[in-house]
């Protein structure tokens, strides 16, 4: 099956969008956003109009597509109008506004094809509105429905204590570093604490962020739970050096658990097999969080590349 067949609407699929919305689609495109199996397109309306359509594919796509439902109804302010709940082959399919060509995208995610590389530009105060967004975000009541976002927590810097070589071999450090930063990674990692009874989106970054008029609005609401507040925050500030924004230390200086674990993370997916410009990305991403660490342990960071030489 070639990529264009794989992106054409099932027939099931087009009778019960066009059933819930009492109109017919004129055309269906897949856009080049969202890294799920879910099937994803823009669907015009024979008025010009044109609604985003996401369909579950198999038991995990269903199980994200329901929390993500769930989430944006309770964040209505923060996510795009919910426009009709249907079903097609046995599985949940959820249209939404379209904001495509009504949104400003940071990441142009609808109109750059995915492959690494595109440019992300943020337009003067859309950073700062996205912080008070988050804010504000984190003191809408939580669905009860939503999973606690500890659940999500898998320890990174054990793995790497048992196989140095993941580390080592990335070079993202001169010879003896990890030796004497291990045990203070390790234990600020411990120190991490999700539990808590915050909304989170769970997944805010640049490509799941547009801009409407004066309406922040986030997308992508699969990952959204119940935990500890400000981890949005930590979790979309140690990708904006990337894309020319303030340095992690810099907003949340206090996150040393958060930036450790992530740097672990980090480093594990790199250290797998991946495209050569996702590699990069992920080590780029982990001396970002090393640096972050290191700034609020007092880790020595001489012998620590800078993310700007890969």
């Amino acid at each position: 099956m070639s990529t264009e067949e794989e992106r054409l609407p099932t027939s099931d699929l087009v009778d019960a969008v066009e059933t819930a919305l009492q109109a017919r689609g004129v055309a269906w495109r897949s856009p080049h956003a969202g890294l799920s199996d879910a099937q994803r397109f823009v669907v015009t309306l024979p008025d010009g109009s044109s609604v985003f359509v996401k369909a579950a594919v198999d038991d995990q796509t269903q199980q994200w597509l329901e929390t993500e439902l769930a989430a944006m109804s309770a964040a209505r302010d923060f996510a795009p109008e919910v426009i009709a709940v249907t079903a097609a082959a046995g599985r949940p399919v959820l249209v939404t506004e379209s904001l495509h060509d009504r949104a400003y995208w940071p990441a142009g995610v609808f109109e750059t094809p995915g492959g690494g590389g595109q440019e992300v530009l943020w337009k003067p105060g859309h950073v700062e509105r996205l912080f008070d967004a988050l804010d504000r975000l984190a003191k809408v009541t939580p669905p009860p429905v939503l999973p606690p976002l500890e659940s999500v927590y898998r320890p990174q810097w054990e793995l790497i204590s048992e196989e140095p070589d993941r580390f080592h071999a990335l070079g993202l450090a001169g010879p003896g570093w990890l030796d004497s930063a291990l045990p203070e990674l390790v234990a600020a990692e411990k120190a991490l604490d999700l539990r808590g009874a915050t909304f989170v989106h769970g997944d805010v970054r640049s490509d799941n962020v547009c801009f409407l008029e004066d309406k922040v609005v986030l997308v992508d609401w699969s990952d959204a739970s119940r935990g500890a507040g400000g981890f949005d925050l930590a979790n979309l500030v140690q990708g904006l050096p990337l894309e020319g924004g303030p340095d992690p230390q810099d907003v949340l200086p206090d996150a040393a658990p958060f930036a450790a674990w992530r740097a672990g993370e980090m480093v594990n997916r790199a250290a797998e097999p991946a495209p050569s410009w996702l590699v990069n990305v992920f080590k780029r991403l982990a001396l970002i969080n090393l640096h972050w660490v290191s700034a609020a342990r007092g880790l020595p960071v001489a012998d620590l590349r800078d993310w700007r030489s890969i």
